[in-house]
């Protein structure tokens, strides 16, 4: 045990990234498979716009996730946004700012990598590797600047390691990118500047004033959750009696980000499709998301979805945490109110944005990726006051094997590796799909598909590097060529998820 401290005192870094590395290692099985289920459908949705990009440049279309691709008859179909969102023919799929695309988009371009699933995996990963250093960080910095204890070491690394082999970061921080991954990192760049400027020294102010100001802009230009983290900090920061300048820096760098952020995105957006059809689409994807026009999803149902997404993705971390939390008495045995406060913060943090869009909670469990965060920081909080007395023994820390084991054990459980997936599907069927289309028809081509079950299907269209009419009957075929002027037409007709047949047609 104390060679274990003493190691974990000198190499901290060295011991986060052997994590790290075991984390790629369980993932290998899953990476660089096509693009199929468990919401791969974001990873294709990320990449279509940096296809097109890297055939013309992001400038073109003003660095804003565009969804038809260059071909002459891909104009006009809209496979994946709502009608109306579009410029001259190409649409465009706004629901979340567009750091999500151009971040991994840069990166590529910067290290001359084209866009591929393994290259966003890869990306994903390493944004995985930095929260799990975050994460040991922040505790660090609530140890020594808010508690006045220097023993952190083993606490802090536990609540890495929670995060890093849970199956929720485990999977959306590999195969399954997506906006709510990479908006993780900046909360937590944030939480730690915001640790830093209530507590450092004074001299160091304005260095964490600014990177909180940066981090929480680059929170607020990748998903829309950042701004319950910025409204939080701000009254946080308003309730205050003792105002300092820490405390006033406080008030006004989230103030100043989230306008800068808001108003970049309007900008950028509304340039594309307008200020009225931007704004018009916002509400109603609010609308849709905070189950505003959906009387039949009640409270209950956000419980329930919530509570699902967190068996499934943290159950054997949340068991360790229930019983260390019980065993110990915790939330009444710490001493410092300021980490209550920051837990109950943080926790506010989380259920208010389930509870402001609650349809995206209940569709989505990578919803609950911030989650994780709280989870991982309450266990390494709990292990750090029992290192602190003393109390963290070897017996104690073999707690956390089991917990690892069937944390993994859970996430290959979800994730299969192998050919087939959790319901008996190929994970192939999509790419095999895709790749007929784009083998079997020329640019010209004006593209149909019948009976391709999933609305929208990003996956197929990513792989096919085309836009098609997704139907469900020839005569919605006939419809659409009879409006056109001698254009040829392929339908690729879809059996047991496979191309069964493929018709050439002609128009008039």
């Amino acid at each position: 045990m104390v060679k274990m401290i003493s190691f974990c005192q000198r190499k901290p870094i060295l011991v986060l990234s052997i994590v790290f590395m075991l984390t790629v290692l369980v993932r290998l099985p899953n990476l660089n498979r096509p693009l199929s289920k468990h919401h791969e459908f974001n990873a294709a949705l990320i990449l279509i716009p940096m296809d097109i990009w890297k055939e013309s440049s992001a400038k073109a279309y003003d660095f804003s996730p565009v969804m038809t691709y260059w071909n002459p008859h891909d104009k006009e179909i809209n496979n994946i946004t709502v009608e109306g969102i579009e410029k001259e023919g190409d649409y465009y799929y706004l629901s979340f700012p567009s750091m999500t695309y151009i971040l991994p988009y840069v990166c590529f371009q910067l290290f001359g990598v084209a866009p591929s699933p393994i290259a966003l995996q890869v990306f994903n990963m390493l944004i995985h590797f930095i929260c799990i250093l975050l994460i040991y960080l922040i505790i660090k910095n609530i140890s020594v600047r808010i508690l006045g204890n220097g023993n952190y070491h083993i606490s802090a690394i536990i609540g890495s390691i929670i995060f890093a082999f849970s199956p929720t970061p485990l999977w959306f921080m590999g195969n399954g990118y997506t906006h709510h991954t990479l908006v993780v990192v900046f909360i937590l760049w944030a939480i730690l500047s915001s640790v830093k400027l209530l507590y450092e020294n004074k001299e160091r102010l304005l260095m964490n004033a600014f990177q909180l100001l940066v981090a929480l802009f680059f929170a607020g230009m990748t998903a829309w959750i950042s701004f319950i983290l910025m409204f939080i900090l701000t009254v946080f920061a308003l309730l205050k009696k003792q105002k300092t300048k820490a405390i006033y820096a406080l008030i006004v760098v989230p103030v100043i980000s989230g306008l800068a952020s808001i108003l970049l995105t309007y900008l950028q957006y509304s340039k594309v499709v307008g200020s009225d059809t931007f704004i018009e689409y916002m509400q109603g994807r609010f609308s849709v998301r905070s189950s505003a026009n959906k009387e039949n999803i009640t409270f209950f149902h956000l419980v329930f979805g919530t509570f699902k997404w967190y068996v499934l993705g943290y159950l054997p971390a949340l068991l360790l945490l229930i019983y260390e939390f019980l065993k110990l008495n915790y939330f009444k045995n710490l001493l410092s109110k300021s980490v209550k406060l920051f837990l109950l913060l943080g926790l506010f943090f989380v259920f208010s944005h389930h509870f402001l869009l609650s349809e995206f909670t209940i569709a989505h469990n990578y919803s609950v990726l911030i989650d994780g965060v709280i989870i991982s920081l309450f266990l390494g909080l709990i292990y750090q006051q029992l290192e602190s007395e003393g109390r963290l023994t070897t017996k104690r820390l073999t707690f956390i094997l089991p917990v690892l084991f069937l944390s993994i054990g859970q996430y290959y459980f979800i994730n299969r590796p192998g050919i087939f997936g959790q319901n008996g599907e190929r994970y192939d069927y999509m790419k095999a799909i895709g790749h007929s289309i784009k083998t079997n028809s020329v640019p010209s081509d004006l593209i149909f598909t019948l009976n391709l079950k999933e609305k929208p299907n990003p996956q197929v269209i990513y792989y096919a590097k085309r836009n098609f009419h997704q139907l469900n009957n020839m005569s919605e075929v006939e419809e659409i060529l009879s409006k056109k002027n001698n254009v040829s037409a392929k339908v690729f007709i879809i059996k047991d998820n496979k191309v069964d047949s493929i018709v050439s047609l002609k128009s008039n």
